[in-house]
């Protein structure tokens, strides 16, 4: 990785995980950069699946100041740095990392990042009962800032339920992803937001097998995914009359998050968001 080491005098970060293409935060986060006249450049280091902890090593070697981490390495992230922020230790999940002197500092802007997107929408959270697809870093980041914020219940909805022991109080539950092909047997059909939380759909073409039918029209459907755009999960809850929202402006707010976390300066809020065609003036964006 020395050949994509940043120059002397230019800081670098960057996003590690498997697979990158997809990703707009390089965009998101260079703009952030000039814009605030920062010397400092931003790349995606693809890893393999085993290699998170000798990538790692290897870029902080080569000077990295800062990393986002991307599926499948949050939780590995979280078992790796030196040092958790209480809302990483509290999810188990790391999505960003800052290098202190050599040292890690691992946190988690995920949950925060889509909070302040479902703010920004005007979708409540408080006292609304919440379904969630999958139980992967991401996922857990989310259940967790959503329960603090004040959620009625949160169902999650994992292929190995018996497997989510992090569930902090009788407000959530662990359901069988099995039984999302028949709502009408369980408390998904009373959701007032679902939340989409894995990477099916990324291929433009899979998505989770819910029943539609059984789903009120005025539940609110997030997909975390923002690429593509408009996933068939969405286009799926669209056809059955659900507001929708994509992932896009997740990722806006949990960077600015992350940039705050590395250079203890406001972001560029707005930058950012024009950098990868989030219209903060808009509330829907799917």
């Amino acid at each position: 990785m020395s050949d994509l080491a940043a120059g002397r005098h230019t800081a670098l970060f960057g996003i590690v995980g498997h697979p990158l293409a997809h990703t707009l935060s390089p965009r998101m986060h260079n703009a952030a950069f000039r814009a605030t006249d920062r010397a400092a450049a931003y790349l995606p280091f693809p890893l393999p699946r085993n290699g998170f902890r000798d990538g790692l090593e290897r870029l902080i070697r080569d000077g990295a100041a800062g990393l986002n981490v991307t599926n499948p390495f949050k939780e590995e992230a979280a078992a790796t740095v030196g040092t958790l922020t209480a809302e990483a230790a509290d999810v188990g999940s790391v999505n960003a990392i800052r290098v202190d002197g050599g040292k890690t500092v691992g946190t988690n802007t995920d949950g925060e990042g889509l909070l302040r997107d479902l703010t920004h929408a005007g979708w409540p959270v408080a006292d609304r009962r919440i379904a969630l697809l999958g139980a992967g870093g991401a996922a857990r980041a989310v259940a967790m800032t959503l329960g603090r914020a004040g959620a009625a219940h949160i169902s999650v909805y994992a292929r190995t339920p018996e497997a989510v022991d992090w569930l902090p109080d009788e407000r959530f539950r662990a359901i069988g992803w099995s039984t999302l092909s028949d709502a009408k047997r369980n408390d998904l059909a009373a959701s007032d937001l679902i939340i989409q939380a894995t990477s099916l759909g990324r291929d433009g073409r899979s998505a989770p097998g819910v029943d539609w039918g059984a789903v009120r029209p005025e539940t609110r459907v997030v997909d975390l995914l923002y690429a593509p755009r408009r996933t068939p999960f969405l286009e799926q809850a669209a056809t059955h009359r659900c507001q929708t929202r994509n992932g896009l402006g997740m990722l806006v707010y949990q960077g600015v998050l992350t940039f705050e976390f590395w250079t203890r300066t406001p972001a560029p809020v707005e930058v950012m968001a024009n950098a990868v065609d989030f219209d903060l003036r808009a509330a829907n964006h799917d």
